[in-house]
């Protein structure tokens, strides 16, 4: 992929102040979400999330798309979320939750009370909601949605 082409998703979009996360839209469609616990951390990774999820969109560009669907994408991915089956799993001193359905998986960190991080996708139906819920790698994702 080029890199002026991801360049131009890049500079489309930029962090507001105090924000500390964001759901990620791949021609109108979720793609994922990242949540983190404080605004700098979020800050701090923007640039990282966004070249990820540009370069998704890259790979997955169409010209026809769901254009403005997206604060009910958005609201149907929360609303997933939080009918999903939650499974904890404490490591040292911290929280690991894994978010299941037949609509995401995802996880959430939690540490002396406070979460740190929540990521969640899309499910591509390709797992079983009794299954173990490990998440699946990157690539694996996006050998699921067939890229």
């Amino acid at each position: 992929m080029p890199a002026d082409v991801c360049g131009e998703y890049l500079e489309r979009f930029a962090s507001a102040e105090h924000q500390v996360g964001a759901v990620f839209l791949v021609n109108g469609k979720v793609v994922g979400m990242n949540t983190f616990g404080y605004a700098a951390t979020f800050s701090r990774v923007f640039k990282n999330l966004l070249e990820s999820y540009a370069l998704d969109a890259v790979d997955r560009f169409e010209k026809e798309t769901n254009a403005g669907n997206e604060a009910k994408a958005a609201s149907d991915l929360l609303a997933a979320a939080s009918a999903a089956k939650a499974e904890s799993r404490p490591p040292v001193g911290q929280m690991d939750l894994r978010l299941e359905s037949d609509k995401l998986v995802g996880f959430a960190l939690e540490h002396e009370g406070r979460v740190l991080h929540i990521c969640l996708f899309p499910n591509a139906g390709t797992r079983k909601t009794d299954d173990s819920t490990r998440m699946a790698s990157h690539s694996k994702r996006r050998q699921r949605r067939g890229l």
